[in-house]
């Protein structure tokens, strides 16, 4: 039995990216452009009943980062340390750690997102989720085939059954969620992306999963005639379904960690296990982030701020 689910989430510019990956400590704005793929490709056999599920979701984006602070945000969160420890810590202790956040802004700073302009009230709001939606591409099959299964009867038979799904259209991906933060000191840069995306009012997005069945006595050589039925769901059934197996202590979503090269590269990749919830907690998930951050912003913005 092979079960493979690869969520692979690359952070590349499309033509853009020909252009240097590198951030400078002290520029005030930052690009960060990556793309989020989710791929399903497994395998199971239960009671001479063989199932395979092949999912793949995509989409791409650009994020300007135009917020620039000082210090450390994302790092102290991959930190995890325990405040029951800080109150045990000794006066002085307590003042040396103090002292090492206030150094640490000298060479620790941290991008995101700017507030989006001109929101004010639900219509605007409704008119820029719609605005920075990027497109996201959906397929989808599962088959399912029996061989010489056994009825109440005593009968034997043949069974197949495939459901499929294909769609394209504009969803919300939070681009606010993407954050970025480098140290020149340790050389070490952390990134937090979004993976999920969603449907938005109006946009039309419903999916069509069409389910084609068809049976025969078992040594027949002609399939019974086929039926077909289609069911619908929304976006989100798919869009919001990945879970993480396991996050590190006190995240809510994986921060990435990485480093940074001696030419001021940032780019990398970071792998995580989870699972989706239209397929089952048994498929095992590979989520990977491969990302690249610039101070020039891309000869082409997929979407975003």
């Amino acid at each position: 039995m092979t079960r493979i689910l690869a969520l692979t989430t690359a952070v590349v510019c499309a033509t853009a990216l020909t252009a240097r990956a590198q951030v400078s400590f002290d520029s005030n704005v930052c690009y960060v452009s990556y793309q989020v793929k989710i791929n399903v490709d497994h395998t199971s056999t239960d009671q001479g009943r063989t199932t395979t599920w092949k999912y793949e979701s995509v989409w791409d984006n650009t994020v300007k980062l135009d917020v620039r602070s000082p210090g450390q945000v994302l790092s102290m969160v991959t930190a995890n340390i325990d405040p029951a420890k800080l109150q045990k810590m000794s006066p002085t202790e307590q003042l040396q750690y103090s002292q090492n956040m206030i150094n640490a802004m000298q060479y620790t700073a941290n991008w995101i997102p700017n507030a989006p302009e001109g929101v004010d009230g639900g219509d605007a709001m409704l008119a820029h989720l719609k605005a920075v939606s990027v497109p996201v591409r959906v397929t989808y099959t599962k088959t399912t085939t029996g061989d010489n299964l056994g009825d109440e009867t005593g009968g034997h038979y043949d069974i197949w059954e495939q459901t499929t799904l294909t769609y394209a259209g504009n969803a919300y991906t939070s681009p606010e969620q993407a954050k970025f933060e480098m140290n020149t000191a340790s050389k070490k840069h952390w990134l937090s992306l979004p993976f999920n995306f969603k449907d938005v009012e109006n946009q039309g997005n419903v999916l069509k999963w069409v389910t084609v069945s068809k049976s025969r006595k078992h040594g027949a050589a002609a399939w019974d005639p086929a039926e077909t039925h289609t069911d619908e769901s929304i976006l989100d059934a798919v869009g919001g379904s990945f879970r993480f197996d396991q996050i590190p202590a006190g995240q809510t979503t994986p921060i990435i960690e990485g480093t940074t090269d001696a030419t001021g590269k940032v780019a990398g990749t970071q792998s995580y296990a989870g699972h989706m919830d239209r397929l089952g907690p048994n498929v095992p998930v590979t989520m990977t982030y491969h990302y690249v951050v610039t101070t020039t912003p891309p000869a082409r913005a997929a979407g975003g701020k």
